[in-house]
């Protein structure tokens, strides 16, 4: 059988010679997305199947029986999804499972609830990458940008021009004016790319920290500070660097005890340039 929508929400399914089999009203908004909803790692009931239905009304599960009848919809969230761009399937720690821009908050949603990851994201789309396990936004008004499984978020400045996210299966491709890339492989344009990081740590007493930074013809500066939970920092470190980084940066740490500890830097490099984060070293 296949699928079809139209507007106010009325989801009809169809099967040969276009005979509708059945339809129910969901909600007020256009539908955005319309993906098979991805099977828990618990139970599963399969004489039925679930679609997640993404739309302005907001998320929801609906469940057909063997005949593609209609049995159930159920609303998960409430927060809007605007554009099926907001909406990816994705491969991580939970299996599969999808990815959504919903309400401006980024969300990871399944048959079993809807879970959010980010609130206020600034972005109108997202992927993840499975070998580094990092989720990527793009769009809106904070550029393109990749958190870690911590949490922390890094902003990557490109050559100029949009910058979209593609699934290609399991893998997480950037789709730019110059050029299509593979976020497992990290090549980019012919330009380069500069890094806006500002990692935060809490860490006893380290002795040393080491900066993953791989790239030719880089150039910037990173600087580490510290402080005990008032965010005002008291720089420990500061390194200025130009030329190529073919290994991790590693610094003898001598500096009063602090329990927080801040890492920003600003970095351009070729286009193999790498950043893997800042590890502190006891």
């Amino acid at each position: 059988s296949s699928t079809s929508r139209r507007l106010g929400d009325v989801y009809k399914i169809q099967g040969r010679y276009n005979a509708p089999l059945d339809e129910r009203r969901t909600g007020l908004g256009e539908i955005a997305a319309l993906l098979e909803a991805p099977r828990s790692q618990g139970r599963w009931d399969y004489s039925r199947e679930r679609v997640m239905l993404y739309s302005r009304s907001g998320i929801s599960v609906m469940s057909l029986d063997s005949g593609h009848r209609i049995r159930s919809v159920t609303m998960a969230d409430n927060r809007e999804v605007t554009s099926g761009r907001c909406v990816a399937e994705v491969t991580g720690c939970r299996g599969t499972t999808h990815l959504a821009i919903a309400g401006g908050d980024l969300t990871e949603c399944d048959s079993n609830g809807v879970t959010t990851l980010l609130r206020h994201c600034r972005a109108t789309e997202a992927g993840r990458c499975g070998r580094f396990n990092e989720i990527w936004l793009a769009g809106g008004d904070g550029g393109l940008r990749r958190m870690n499984a911590d949490g922390e978020i890094t902003e990557i400045k490109t050559a100029p021009g949009e910058v979209h996210l593609h699934m290609s299966g399991n893998r997480l491709l950037l789709v730019t004016d110059q050029g299509v890339y593979d976020t497992e492989t990290e090549e980019w344009p012919r330009e380069g790319v500069t890094w806006l990081v500002s990692e935060r740590h809490e860490r006893l007493t380290p002795t040393a920290v080491e900066f993953r930074l791989f790239a030719s013809d880089a150039k910037g500066k990173i600087t580490l500070e510290g402080d005990n939970g008032s965010r005002i920092g008291e720089k420990l470190l500061e390194i200025e660097f130009e030329g190529d980084m073919n290994s991790p940066l590693t610094v003898p740490l001598a500096a009063p005890y602090r329990r927080f500890l801040t890492v920003t830097a600003e970095v351009s490099g070729g286009a193999d340039g790498e950043w893997r984060g800042a590890v502190l070293k006891k």
